[in-house]
């Protein structure tokens, strides 16, 4: 909602006379229509304020701590920042010890602790649960992932890796818009209760994801689900580690419903490659455009075994960019459990 401003309103009203009173000059002072002009005006001024204001307080418009107040009356609260954990690999002396606390540190200084006291195996090998020290999304670590040990610990090798589940389950504080389509989307689907909306509203309760879709397979209830704040590298792809968070808060018996069997699944990234057919140059601006628009279509229309034709890409490139080509392809399939991230352009003069 535009809100004019008090002079332009001033200015309205002293037209409004000019119209209705022929000869009238209301931008005279002294002059009893130009204080009728500039009083009235000033007071519709501060109508247009006041029901600017009621409009902000929607929750469509809200800023955050109205927006946080529209949320809590439908029980849905912004995520605060999680810390990543995850399973470490070990490997040193047979028997070795390794008390609780002590510290590996990534190649970008981010160190992880050990939660509680362990030892290596008679292969001297071990698996452990550690921590990391700081909040947020750059704690997650991708299986394979290197460490370096930052506590000295007897008979045990300096080097660790990050376990084939990965370091995950870290999360910033969720950003005002997601949490803005949280609220909205409540307020659209009440909970009912098991239907597969609620399982989508529940894992995105989830601190660090973004989206989820929910599929019935029999008993079973598959729930797909992207963290694309928190692994931007991988498009939004998120580790087994996070599956597991996922899984758990999917299967509280406090909040699903009797008999039902909700799994989480991480859905394998495929990139929608194309291929663009130019008659004439094209352009860098030209390039950066449509491959803009198809990730940012990706991102909000993609979802697990969903595949294109080619005129829905069509429609995208258009809307970027305005020159003449031709698609090499004419559909793109995937399977039930993959889905498609990002696009890879490749382009072609003819």
């Amino acid at each position: 909602m535009d809100q004019p401003t008090q002079a332009g309103v001033i200015e309205r009203m002293r037209q409004a006379f000019r119209a209705k009173l022929p000869n009238s000059d209301a931008w005279l002072f002294p002059n009893n229509l130009w204080i009728a002009a500039t009083v009235v005006g000033g007071m519709l001024w501060e109508l247009y304020a006041e029901a600017r204001a009621v409009y902000r307080t929607l929750p469509d418009q809200a800023r955050e701590s109205l927006l946080m107040r529209w949320g809590n009356l439908y029980r849905v609260y912004q995520q605060m920042p999680q810390t990543a954990s995850g399973i470490i690999l070990l490997t040193g002396q047979p028997d070795t010890p390794v008390p609780a606390g002590t510290q590996w540190r990534r190649a970008d200084a981010v160190l992880y602790t050990l939660n509680d006291d362990a030892a290596l195996d008679d292969d001297g090998r071990a698996a452990v649960q550690v921590t990391c020290e700081a909040s947020g999304s750059s704690g997650n670590a991708l299986a394979g992932s290197p460490l370096t040990l930052a506590t000295s610990v007897d008979d045990l090798d300096d080097g660790a890796t990050v376990g084939p589940n990965g370091i995950g389950g870290g999360a910033d504080i969720e950003e005002t818009e997601d949490y803005r389509a949280r609220v909205l989307a409540r307020m659209a689907h009440r909970n009912r209760y098991g239907t597969l909306q609620d399982y989508v509203d529940w894992a995105l309760e989830v601190p660090g994801v973004t989206r989820a879709w929910a599929q019935a397979a029999g008993p079973r209830i598959l729930v797909w689900f992207m963290m694309d704040n928190a692994y931007p590298d991988t498009w939004g792809i998120p580790q087994q580690a996070d599956a597991v968070i996922v899984d758990a808060y999917l299967t509280d018996p406090c909040r699903k419903p009797v008999g039902a069997v909700p799994m989480a699944r991480v859905p394998g990234g495929v990139a929608l490659e194309l291929t663009l057919r130019c008659p004439r140059p094209f352009s860098e601006a030209i390039r950066v455009a449509v491959g803009s628009a198809l990730n940012s279509y990706l991102r909000r229309n993609a979802a697990p075994g969903h595949g294109y034709m080619a005129l829905d890409i069509q429609r995208v490139i258009d809307s970027a960019a305005s020159f003449d080509y031709s698609l090499a392809q004419s559909v793109w399939r995937i399977d039930a459990g993959s889905i498609f991230t990002h696009a890879v352009v490749t382009w072609e003069a003819c």
